[in-house]
């Protein structure tokens, strides 16, 4: 995929600087080059099934608009209005998930019957998996809640479907939002030569991290550490090691390229990694981690769940909630759950820890040579536990249960 994006950007590149002399005329190429793109990867039925859900909240917004006065109103309408959307992410991506659940459920309990039943209503149907379905989910409840919420609505489709479609971060993101990028379609310039010298030279950067790092750690990973060569405790601190390095390179590469493929087309693309392999705590790595998913979960389950607002049992139980939602995002598979449950248990020890390191009465005492060489202790040991917990909860993030328990249960062999 990497190598036809580079190709087609190239392409698509020469039209754009050779017709695109206008505003609308730069913007139509981006959004048939975009559909291009789409159609190629996901096939007609993606993009038909996109393309309705996308006309479906351009002209929704119009009337969550004009009834946003009616507070009580204007909710019910925001809930309709987001339920066809998040029953299309449920049909075609979670669907068979569901249903498998539920069988194994009835299998465990017994109940043969009703395991039979639901497998037989399962096998009538055959479902076809939309490619990028949960990011454009993400980009249609962020849209409307922001409505909802009091923003300007997009009048002009040109605009609103330029910033579903924009090709360059449909691959792995970053999830934009509408005041992020629409003010800059609004007035789209051309490049200027800087720009497209910053775009080249990131380009050159995660093309960089995915071919030489990122797929070379995979090629290790596949060839050396199936769960059965996995023997011993240093086995497994090494597959971590490759799997932190494969996701970090791999991820934040196809970030790298779209942020410069569309530096060099005018627009400017947030960051969505800052080292987060620095981070001295977990709440630290949720801010530099995938930055536009994390605060996109932060923003539209967390604080509508009631946030930190509410009791400290509904704060953390919101959390634990929210992230085991983040895992789910990435696939439908109990692994992924996990994954995101982990980091929410985690993520509640993080902050009992931190309130109860901050209780403290009087004036803090003034920092001397030794305190200070104590804390940069004290910060190292931070980081190094922090990281080790992201490491660990790679291992459900990439295999499945059974390999998951069977490898981490190698740690504790080392001869």
């Amino acid at each position: 995929m990497t190598t036809y994006f580079l190709l087609f950007t190239a392409l698509f590149g020469l039209i754009y600087f050779i017709f695109g002399r206008t505003n609308n005329s730069r913007l139509t190429i981006i959004l048939a080059a975009s559909l291009s793109f789409y159609f190629y990867f996901g096939g007609w039925l993606a993009t038909t099934v996109i393309s309705v859900l996308g006309l479906f909240t351009y002209f929704v917004a119009f009337v969550i608009k004009k009834y946003s006065i009616y507070k009580k109103d204007s909710k019910l309408l925001l809930l309709l209005s987001l339920s066809p959307i998040i029953l299309s992410l449920v049909y075609f991506k979670y669907l068979d998930f569901l249903q498998n659940t539920v069988i194994s459920v009835l299998d465990i309990l017994g109940l043969e019957k009703l395991e039979k039943l639901s497998a037989g209503i399962g096998s009538s149907y055959n479902l076809i998996a939309i490619l990028g379905i949960s990011f454009f989910t993400f980009e249609f409840t962020h849209y409307l809640v922001e409505i909802y919420r009091g923003a300007d609505v997009l009048k002009n489709p040109l605009h609103f479907f330029v910033f579903v479609f924009y090709f360059p971060r449909l691959a792995s993101g970053p999830i934009v939002r509408v005041n992020q990028i629409v003010p800059q379609l609004q007035h789209l310039e051309r490049p200027n030569s800087s720009d497209f010298a910053y775009g080249l030279i990131r380009v050159a950067i995660g093309f960089g991290k995915k071919f030489i790092i990122a797929d070379q750690a995979a090629l290790v990973i596949s060839s050396k550490f199936q769960t059965s060569n996995v023997l011993y405790g240093p086995d497994v601190i090494m597959l971590i090691i490759l799997l932190y390095v494969r996701i970090y390179f791999d991820f934040s590469a196809y970030t790298d390229m779209a942020i410069g493929v569309s530096r060099m087309f005018g627009i400017k693309l947030p960051e969505n990694f800052a080292w987060p392999f620095l981070a001295t705590s977990l709440i630290e790595f949720w801010k530099r981690w995938h930055i536009s998913l994390s605060t996109w979960i932060r923003d539209y389950i967390y604080i509508p769940l009631g946030g930190s607002r509410i009791s400290k049992k509904r704060k953390f139980s919101n959390l634990i909630i929210a992230m085991s939602l983040c895992g789910l995002w990435h696939g439908p598979a109990w692994n992924f759950c996990l994954w995101g449950f982990l980091h929410g248990i985690a993520l509640v020890a993080n902050h009992l820890i931190r309130e109860q390191k901050f209780i403290h009465t009087g004036q803090a005492p003034t920092p001397t040579k030794i305190t200070s060489f104590l804390n940069k202790i004290n910060s190292f040991l931070s980081l190094i536990a922090t990281q080790m917990f992201v490491g660990l909860a790679w291992i459900p993030f990439f295999y499945p249960l059974d390999d998951t328990l069977q490898i981490i249960s190698k740690l504790g062999i080392w001869l």
